[in-house]
């Protein structure tokens, strides 16, 4: 009978990044086509990303919005949000000004950023000692897609988003060193989930701009060895006619 393993839980979900920026800092925590980040350097992107929104005045409970990409450095500015204990909430990157405007007005946002840039960031500015946000406060406002009607925004708490990483990480039994490729949105609640699962247990999450263009796709399966896939069928259907059985090759390493 497989052993029961604890079952790792925190108050958010960027309080398990700082634990695991200390307790296994050169893990590879996140990679995108640009660069890689080990859990110590995303800990440290996130936290002078979070002095650079303090520094802009984003107070805790602001709605910080943002145009979404599939970059380390965007899921950085998501984690300074709740590092500062403001609300983050992503949109789609083609979404256009009307709607940004829509989405403003909605949820109360008086910022948005249309890069994962903050003026400052770079300049070493963090936030210094600061309290872990609190488990029941707002951590996410997610918009639906709007297939069957007027997009509507999803409040996800702190506790929440660590229930949701459980759900996937127990529930798709992710191992010690997995290493997954995230080609879907990672704005939408499938890739944001399976973002946050690997971030639960300290695993790795490589970032590509979806399977249409396979070459780069592969490029990212050989170059972080991955051995996990976010896929769902229509963008599994989408790599096969553009790249034959050559995803085959790999089912020796993928779990």
């Amino acid at each position: 009978m497989k052993e029961e393993r604890e079952k790792i839980s925190a108050g958010s979900m960027v309080e398990l990044i700082g634990r695991y920026a200390a307790e296994r800092p050169e893990r590879l925590c996140v990679a995108d086509p640009r660069r890689a980040y080990t859990y110590e350097e995303f800990a440290a992107l996130v936290d002078k990303k979070a002095g650079a929104l303090k520094r802009l005045g984003i107070r805790r409970g602001d709605r910080v919005m943002a145009r979404a990409s599939q970059r380390g450095d965007y899921l950085a500015l998501h984690f300074a949000a709740h590092r500062l204990g403001a609300v983050f909430v992503p949109v789609e990157r083609s979404l256009p000004e009307e709607g940004i405007g829509r989405l403003q007005r909605i949820t109360g946002a008086g910022q948005v950023f249309y890069d994962s840039r903050i003026e400052g960031e770079s300049g070493g500015i963090s936030l210094g000692p600061w309290p872990w946000p609190e488990p029941e406060e707002t951590a996410t406002i997610l918009f639906t897609t709007g297939t069957t009607g007027a997009s509507k925004g999803i409040e996800l708490s702190h506790r929440a988003e660590v229930a949701v990483a459980q759900n996937v990480y127990y529930g798709t039994q992710m191992e010690e060193g997995t290493v997954e490729l995230v080609p879907m949105p990672v704005n939408h609640s499938y890739g944001l989930r399976h973002c946050l699962g690997l971030l639960l247990g300290g695993q790795s999450i490589v970032l590509c701009d979806g399977v249409t263009m396979a070459e780069d796709f592969y490029r990212m399966m050989d170059r972080y060895e991955v051995n996990a896939l976010s896929l769902t069928p229509a963008a599994f259907n989408i790599l096969r006619s553009l790249s034959g059985e050559r995803l085959g090759d790999y089912a020796g390493r993928l779990r």
